[in-house]
């Protein structure tokens, strides 16, 4: 087993995950903006590094083109692909919740007669929590009750967190191997793509408002921490590499 194998092992906890899912962490990674492209050859190079078949690659693409997320260029027997100006709108919109978020250091309880606050968690039909001082809100020095806590997020995504934290503290404890700019980018879309899961389903609440061992605090910062040792590798570089290997 390689050292590249090992870390998708390590990452991945020997599942493969959604195709679909992962090449949407990689357009959000490697090309956000909507202008960058990256070609198939490159797609399917890294996918097979995770262990995707072509033909899975092929269909999650299409899948993705279908929904309008992302876009095809032909050029001679080629294809390249990119984000729509949806998908490029709403990775923007997901970045600050992705790469180092800000939690919110305080955190209120929210009373309203007909539950209506915006960005508010409703524990019960007239009764939240929220980061943000909207409604009747009632700043809250101390976490709430555990019995409020624990609606703040389900077991499935406390598991999850815990299997990603544990799986970013293993890595982070590690010497990393020297990795060609493909492997930096296998290592981070997963990286990316672990903690996007996340991200996306959490509150937006101060991790003292969840429940008892939420390790959602510990995964943020594993994240952070390897994504910093692991420099995005600029896209010319990968396609480069890609098309060497071709040769």
């Amino acid at each position: 087993m390689s050292d590249l194998d090992r870390i998708v092992q390590i990452l991945t906890a020997g599942q493969s995950p959604r195709v679909w899912s992962v090449l949407v962490t990689v357009f959000g990674d490697l090309a956000p903006t909507g202008v960058d492209r990256i070609s198939g050859a490159l797609l399917r190079r890294i996918g097979a590094e995770i262990g995707f078949r072509p033909e899975a690659v092929r269909v999650a693409l299409h899948r993705l083109r279908k929904e309008g997320w992302i876009e095809s260029h032909r050029s001679g027997r080629t294809t390249d692909y990119g984000l729509t100006a949806r998908g490029a709108a709403e990775t923007r919109a997901a970045a600050p919740s992705i790469y180092r978020p800000a939690v919110p250091d305080a955190g209120y309880l929210v009373l309203d007669e007909d539950g209506a606050v915006p960005d508010t968690l409703w524990v019960t039909p007239q009764m939240g929590l929220s980061a943000r001082p909207t409604g009747h809100a009632i700043h809250l020095d101390r976490p709430p009750p555990e019995w409020m806590r624990r609606a703040t997020v389900s077991p499935d995504l406390m598991a999850e967190t815990t299997r990603v934290a544990q799986a970013f503290a293993a890595l982070a404890e590690q010497t990393l191997p020297p990795l060609d700019p493909l492997g930096v980018a296998v290592v981070r879309v997963l990286i990316v793509h672990d903690w996007r899961r996340i991200a996306l389903r959490a509150t937006g609440l101060p991790d003292a408002f969840h429940p008892d061992g939420w390790a959602g605090a510990t995964a943020r910062e594993g994240a952070t921490a390897l994504l910093d040792r692991l420099p995005r590798p600029p896209l010319p570089a990968l396609e480069a590499a890609v098309q060497a290997n071709a040769i």
